[in-house]
C-alpha cells in the first residue's frame, strides 16, 4: 500500500486534481519509493495517476522532520488502545476533539477523491508511531493503492437507509471515538437477521441505537453531529456532496459543531 495524505490531511504529500493529460515521463509507479528517495525539502514530485484522475504530488515538511519513524498505525488500534487513554477506556476529551473536527473536515474536502472510499472506516486512516513508541496525534494520513481501471474493484452498492455512505461511516468513526471501541461490540439480538446473523442492516440497527443514547454522555454538540451523519437528517433536497446545499448543511451543522467542541476543549480556534 502507498502510505500518502491529502490537503485536508495536513501531511505529506498533499495532492492537486485535475482531468488527466499525457505525462508518461513525469508519472509516479511507486509512492513509496518516491518518497523514500525524496530529501527534506518542500518540493514539487512528479504525477501519480489513476483511472480518472492525475493526482499532483508535493511534499511538505511534516511534523516529524526530526523525528525517526517506526511505524504506522490505524486509528481503529488507536481507539481501542489503553495507552493514550487517560484515567478510563475512552480517549482523552482534548484528542477526541481535535480528532473529530479533522476526520469531519476531510470527509469534507475528500469526497470527490480518490484517497477516501465512501466505506472507509477506522481501519483506514493512519498515525504515524516514533521510536520511543510515542503517537504522533497531530497529522494523520490515508493509504491507498491505485488501480487501473480494469483491475479496480466494482462499487458497492449502497444500503437501504444509508442516504450518504461516506456521512454514516463518519458518524460510526465518531461512535467508536466516543466510546472507544468499535460499534460490533455493542451488537444485540435485535441488531441481527431472522436467521439470528448479521446483514446489511446489523451495522446501521447498533448505529441508530448508540447515537441517540449518545446525549447522556457526551456534549450537545457532538451528539447532534454524530445523530446527524447516522440518519442523514439535513434540511437538504439531496444528500450528496456534488450539490452545493448539501456541502453547506454538512459543513454548518456537523463541522461547525465538532469545530466549536474542539475550541471550548483546547482554549483556542483550530
Amino acid at each position: 500500500m502507498n502510505l500518502g495524505s491529502t490537503k485536508a490531511m495536513r501531511g505529506t504529500p498533499a495532492t492537486a486534481l485535475r482531468p488527466p493529460s499525457p505525462s508518461p515521463a513525469a508519472s509516479i509507479k511507486s509512492l513509496c519509493q518516491e518518497l523514500i528517495a525524496t530529501d527534506r525539502q518542500a518540493r514539487r514530485l512528479r504525477v501519480l495517476e489513476d483511472a480518472a484522475w492525475e493526482h499532483h504530488v508535493y511534499s511538505v515538511i511534516g511534523p516529524a522532520k526530526n523525528v525517526q519513524i517506526s511505524e504506522a498505525v490505524p486509528l481503529s488500534e488507536i481507539i481501542g488502545s489503553t495507552k493514550i487513554v487517560g484515567g478510563g477506556r475512552r480517549i482523552a476529551a482534548r484528542q477526541k476533539c481535535a480528532l473529530a473536527l479533522t476526520l469531519a473536515s476531510s470527509v469534507l474536502q475528500l469526497h470527490d477523491t480518490s484517497w477516501l472510499s465512501c466505506t472507509w472506516g477506522a481501519e483506514d486512516i493512519f498515525f504515524l508511531k516514533n521510536r520511543h513508541d510515542k503517537m504522533i496525534l497531530s497529522q494523520f494520513y490515508v493509504s491507498q493503492t491505485f488501480k487501473s481501471g480494469s483491475q479496480a474493484a466494482p462499487a458497492t452498492p449502497p444500503r437501504r437507509l444509508v442516504r450518504n455512505e461516506m456521512v454514516f461511516a463518519l458518524g460510526i468513526a465518531l461512535l467508536e471515538l466516543a466510546h472507544g471501541t468499535s460499534v460490533s461490540s455493542f451488537k444485540e439480538p435485535e441488531d441481527l437477521s431472522e436467521n439470528g446473523e448479521d446483514d446489511e442492516m446489523t451495522e446501521i440497527s447498533i448505529a441508530n441505537r448508540l447515537a441517540r443514547e449518545l446525549n447522556s454522555y457526551e456534549s450537545t454538540n457532538y451528539a447532534r453531529a454524530v445523530l446527524r451523519c447516522i440518519t442523514c437528517t439535513f434540511e437538504t433536497f439531496a444528500f450528496k456532496f456534488d450539490e452545493r446545499e448539501f456541502r453547506e448543511a454538512f459543513y454548518q451543522e456537523v463541522v461547525v459543531p465538532l469545530q466549536d467542541d474542539y475550541a471550548h476543549a483546547t482554549g483556542s480556534r483550530p
